[in-house]
């Protein structure tokens, strides 16, 4: 066994380097001249991996070595076929190797994404020269600002009323309420409206509900020809709610979920019709995909957004001071306003526990699941406007009532 995990190294360092010239052969097919192949590639990984274990100058050599070698094949093949894209991804791949050493599933990580990347030059030229404008390129770069450049550098530390605002999470919620909206925008672009939307709702409700609710609220103000897919979309997000709800406390609370998952099935079963009977032509892909209108990044609608949910959680913190954390049900309830997934995680880990019986953890996790629904509901409202939020409310009604019901009857 220990000669197996010696030799691991190595063989990771030859398969991504395989893996890298398989796809360089296959897009090089039919070239008189080919190139740096599948041998060569997995070659350049075992050398990357040797180099490493024989230190740090060894290494630098051979990083020399292996890019010299890699110019003259450049130059050998630039009359044909002048792309460097070949040289540079072997030259990635002995780089690999050497961290394949002590890091196996990083570099399997990375030569997989080197893969994918290289595999998809057609679609990303497309998409660039193609499809992409000037605006969203300029959106795309704004927006990997301000999730890998500005979030790194926010403190990392709760501050502020109570100490309960850390403004790195604060930030990777606006970063994250930002995606979702840059997720729509892009889904829309290349599904069309409908699909696009639905898509992007139920994946945003996995991030934060209340913030996709928001989010669709403001994209349906701005272009109302998009009003019943965003509405759908925010829906959906409701539906991934409660299937996310029931993930996390089967992780936390097997106890709890055995008596509440008939509830939260009803509940996701009755939304999930209300979303796919009424708009059933929202799922089929249109002839023609019009652009959508507004920008796929906009960072002033994710602030505003954000700072609901900030107010909710300092108005939690503020009631529980004043009135004391009295109940399981009160505590679960109020940070609900804020993440119902948080409430129901705390009464399904001590129901588990056994010091929460299960009738009150089912209390709790409904009284979550009841403030969150408020929650979105004033987004709706505040954000989408009278429309948006009046239907939002009779759509969410009839599924809400579904779950109380079951988890009354569940606890009783």
């Amino acid at each position: 066994m220990d000669d197996l995990d010696d030799l691991l190294p190595y063989l990771v360092a030859m398969s991504v380097g395989f893996l890298v010239g398989v796809e360089r052969e296959w897009s090089h097919r039919g070239r008189a001249v080919v190139g740096p192949g599948t041998r060569t590639f997995a070659v350049l990984g075992l050398t990357g991996a040797l180099a490493a274990r024989a230190g740090t100058a060894p290494f630098a050599v051979g990083a020399v070595v292996v890019g010299v070698f890699l110019v003259l094949s450049y130059w050998q093949d630039a009359a044909e076929h002048p792309g460097f894209t070949t040289e540079l991804a072997g030259f990635a791949i002995y780089l690999v190797g050497g961290l394949a050493l002590e890091e196996q599933e990083l570099a399997i990580a990375i030569g997989v994404s080197i893969a994918l990347l290289l595999i998809s030059k057609e679609s990303i030229h497309r998409i660039v020269r193609q499809m992409a404008t000037e605006q969203e390129v300029e959106d795309l770069i704004r927006f990997l600002a301000i999730a890998f450049v500005v979030l790194p550098l926010l403190p990392d530390r709760d501050i502020g009323p109570y100490g309960v605002l850390n403004p790195h999470e604060i930030w990777l919620l606006v970063v994250l309420i930002a995606a979702i909206g840059f997720g729509g925008y892009v889904s829309v672009r290349i599904l069309g409206a409908g699909r696009g939307l639905l898509v992007a709702g139920f994946a945003g409700g996995f991030v934060s509900a209340s913030a996709t609710t928001g989010q669709m609220g403001r994209m349906q103000r701005t272009d109302p020809t998009r009003r019943r897919p965003a509405l759908a979309a925010a829906l959906a997000a409701s539906v991934a709610t409660l299937v996310q709800t029931a993930l996390v406390v089967w992780v936390a609370g097997p106890d709890l979920l055995a008596e509440i998952w008939p509830a939260m099935a009803a509940g996701a079963v009755v939304l999930t019709l209300l979303v796919l009977v009424p708009n059933r032509s929202l799922l089929r892909r249109p002839e023609v995909i019009e652009p959508p209108a507004g920008r796929p990044f906009e960072i002033v609608p994710a602030l505003a957004v954000a700072g609901v949910l900030v107010v909710a959680i300092l108005g939690s913190r503020w009631a529980s001071d004043v009135f004391g954390e009295g109940g399981a049900v009160l505590v679960a309830g109020l940070v609900g306003f804020a993440d119902a997934q948080s409430g129901v995680i705390s009464a399904a880990t001590l129901a588990q526990q056994g010091e929460l019986p299960v009738p009150t953890a089912i209390a709790a996790s409904g009284a979550a699941l009841a403030t969150n629904t408020v929650t979105k509901l004033v987004l709706a409202w505040t954000i989408g406007g009278r429309w948006f939020g009046s239907r939002f409310l009779a759509a969410i009604f009839l599924p809400s009532a579904v779950v109380a019901v079951g988890l009354v009857l569940a606890a009783a």
